[in-house]
């Protein structure tokens, strides 16, 4: 944050995944007492998130589904960070191959690393004027069956069940 609240006069709004407020409490006690002078960084505590994503025109977050409420509610990039991302603690590890997810966050925004964050300006810049054509492409791609996914579900489920049964009898 120091790049952006000495260089810039953008206003930041800094809001914290709400469980940092207890599994990170030091180092937002840190930042807090940090930044309290600052007059371009608004801390957000509230538990609706809206207002803040609403009012920024970027989002940098970690690897998280955020980033795509962010772009996909209101047609603006993200930066992200996938720096120390532990995949093996989520279900997807099993699949042994990237999600959709994976390229989909390349489009919609930059990732944030230790070769560009000292730039973070033009990154932030670049990203805001390069990434927003590739939003509605994701949405769609995201969005190609709406108002049908119960339909879907159950289609798979019926034919999943026959599968097994032909498979295995009707123990199933």
């Amino acid at each position: 944050m120091d790049q952006l609240s000495k260089k810039t006069d953008w206003e930041i709004i800094f809001r914290p995944h709400p469980q940092s407020y207890t599994a990170d409490k030091k180092l937002l006690d840190y930042l807090s007492e940090k930044y309290k002078d600052a007059e371009n960084i608004t801390v957000d505590k509230s538990p609706d998130n809206i207002p803040s994503m609403l009012k920024a025109d970027i989002m940098i977050s970690d690897f998280s589904s955020i980033n795509f409420e962010f772009a996909f509610l209101f047609n603006k990039p993200i930066i992200y960070s996938l720096q120390d991302v532990n995949i093996d603690v989520y279900d997807l590890s099993t699949l042994g191959r990237k999600t959709w997810k994976d390229d989909a966050i390349k489009k919609i925004g930059t990732e944030l690393n230790s070769d560009n964050i000292n730039d973070l300006v033009n990154v932030i810049q670049n990203t805001t004027e390069n990434k927003q054509a590739n939003i509605q492409e994701i949405k769609d791609f995201a969005w190609q069956k709406q108002g049908e996914g119960a339909k879907n579900t159950v289609d798979f489920l019926v034919k999943k069940q026959a599968e097994l049964s032909n498979n295995y009898g009707n123990s199933i």
